[in-house]
């Protein structure tokens, strides 16, 4: 069941979604799980990826990171504009969480 909405990588580049990074990068032992639990925050340690539930609004860099990661096990982003088509959502979660759980091998 294909969705008319859904966009790809190259149209979100293309479009009017904003510059602005909405997801923050965690050190390692930094208290991350108060903004995870809001979907803001882009895991980048074992730790985190295991504590990884969703992701909220994106904006393009935001976008060109998660599109880094897909690409690398094989997969692309599939991408959903936000109501005010100023930010977008991903559609393919699960696919995200499958390149997280080979990225950081667990």
């Amino acid at each position: 069941m294909e969705r008319k909405n859904i966009k790809s990588f190259d149209e979100i580049m293309d479009s009017e979604v904003t510059e602005v990074a909405m997801l923050a990068e965690y050190k390692p032992r930094q208290h991350y799980k108060f903004i995870a639990s809001l979907g803001r925050m882009f895991p980048t340690t074992k730790q985190q990826a295991l504590n990884f539930k969703w992701l909220d609004v994106l904006g393009k860099s935001d976008v060109i990171k998660i599109e880094a990661l897909l690409n690398k096990h094989g997969y692309n982003g599939m991408y959903v504009f936000t109501k005010s088509r100023t930010f977008c959502r991903l559609s393919n979660t699960n696919q995200f969480k499958e390149a997280l759980k080979k990225e950081y091998k667990y």
